[in-house]
């Protein structure tokens, strides 16, 4: 069984990649101060939620129409299918995240509540528990052929390893030499490569990172949603996975590629923010602001949200 040493890896992660990235994103989000205090802000949050709701789940392959989205999330309407209830759990679990990281530490019951809250509607037996099953991290070819990458830990192993995990994460936040951004990316590749669950880990993995990030004071997922950014470059996110999993049951993997990658995304958001920050100061019209912003096509809402400001 693989040993955890949360510390020992993080403090590995020295490249000049990384401390340029982790220097880049403190100054962002200094620049972000203002956004809690900008006009519409409410609007801008729940913006995020409903992203991270969608994309975590899309990320996964689990999909709906803007239609039928709206009409989960923003109507109140009951699901009826598989995705409509993996998009309604998922949305509860990120209301838990989102009302209680201010009070809730990380533990194993809160982990396996979020699981739980996911598949409630769906199937209630099935959620909140560690899996009783071998899963694999397969790869499928155009042609259907299968190829396995990377396999879990055994299921026996689970409760031992996901409780080490948390509790030496808990005893690293109180330890003055780890950096708490560089310690996040660091324990969900751990988690990932657990694999606790019979399904849902990855979107699980992305509640977690939300409510890290948010415990240590990195509110971006608040105001843009991480998890959209993941899901325009999956690519990327799973060959950054791949470069940093290889190796992890024997102890020599490099959680450089994934923390990387995982920076860059949270670099990604800030700056953004930072373009918002700008914009909602600027004296112009909202039609000068979005020319002004050069926002695609791709994160337009509907025109009462635009006629206010640009969410880029």
């Amino acid at each position: 069984m693989r040993t955890i040493s949360l510390k020992e890896d993080v403090l590995k992660l020295t490249s000049p990649r990384i401390i340029s990235l982790l220097a880049s994103i403190e100054l962002n989000k200094g620049k972000t101060f203002s956004l809690p205090k900008l006009k519409n802000v409410n609007r801008l949050h729940d913006i995020s939620k409903r992203r991270s709701t969608t994309s975590s789940n899309a990320i996964e392959g689990i999909k709906v129409t803007p239609t039928r989205e709206a009409d989960l999330l923003t109507k109140g309407m009951k699901p009826e299918v598989y995705e409509d209830y993996m998009l309604t759990g998922y949305n509860e679990a990120l209301d838990l995240v989102l009302s209680s990281y201010h009070y809730q530490e990380l533990d194993e019951n809160f982990i396996l509540d979020l699981h739980h809250l996911m598949y409630r509607g769906y199937n209630p037996s099935f959620g909140g528990r560690w899996k009783d099953t071998q899963n694999y991290i397969i790869q499928e070819s155009p042609k259907g052929d299968k190829k396995i990458l990377f396999t879990p830990s055994k299921p026996m192993d689970v409760p031992s390893l996901i409780g080490n995990l948390v509790w030496q994460y808990n005893a690293c936040l109180r330890d003055p030499d780890v950096n708490r951004l560089l310690l996040i990316p660091v324990f969900i590749l751990d988690f990932l490569c657990i694999h606790p669950f019979n399904d849902g880990n990855g979107r699980v993995s992305r509640l977690l990172t939300s409510f890290l990030l948010l415990k240590d004071g990195y509110d971006v997922d608040l105001y843009y949603s991480l998890s959209y950014l993941i899901l325009n470059s999956q690519d990327e996110y799973y060959q950054a996975l791949y470069d940093s999993d290889q190796g992890w049951h024997e102890e020599s993997n490099d959680y450089s590629p994934f923390a990387v990658y995982f920076l860059q995304i949270v670099l990604e958001g800030y700056e953004k923010l930072n373009k918002m920050v700008t914009l909602a100061s600027m004296k112009a019209t909202a039609k000068r602001k979005w020319r002004k912003s050069f926002c695609p096509r791709e994160f337009l809402f509907p025109k009462p949200i635009w006629r206010s400001s640009c969410f880029p």
